[in-house]
């Protein structure tokens, strides 16, 4: 996996954190860490991370057989239940509401790119006290 960036946009306290993803997996395990900021506060940001659930907000062409995924929230989305598919790649296994989803590869997508564990978070920026924050760990 060299040649990966392993951290991207996060800051080091993002980094350093704990999430629920890490503990998931047994066996030597490498830790990547993505963050970005949002114009947008943290309730926001959280519905748009369960339209993941929708949707795979990736190439659609490849990941959503060519259909466009929403531009809108999709009322529900929010609702996450344990075992669902997220993102065509992960089944959910823990979900803090307004906060964070954690999920698994299932079988197929673990064929394709063995185990995987991921957690998305919505996190408050703390710089401009009205933004936003997506940290991924995988």
């Amino acid at each position: 996996m060299s040649g990966l960036p392993y951290v991207w946009g996060a800051r080091p306290d993002e980094v350093a954190r704990r999430y629920p993803a890490d503990g998931l997996l047994s066996g030597p395990t490498i830790a990547m860490t993505r963050a970005v900021p949002v114009a947008a506060p943290v309730d926001t940001t959280w519905r748009w991370l369960c339209q993941i659930a929708v949707a795979p907000y990736s190439y659609d062409l490849l990941d959503n057989r060519g259909r466009r995924s929403p531009r809108e929230l999709t009322p529900g989305a929010d609702r996450l239940e344990v075992g669902q598919v997220i993102g065509v790649v992960w089944h959910l296994v823990e979900a803090v509401p307004g906060r964070q989803w954690t999920g698994l590869t299932h079988a197929s997508a673990e064929r394709l790119f063995g185990p995987v564990a991921v957690t998305y978070a919505a996190e408050p920026d703390g710089r401009d006290g009205v933004g936003s924050r997506i940290v991924c760990r995988l």
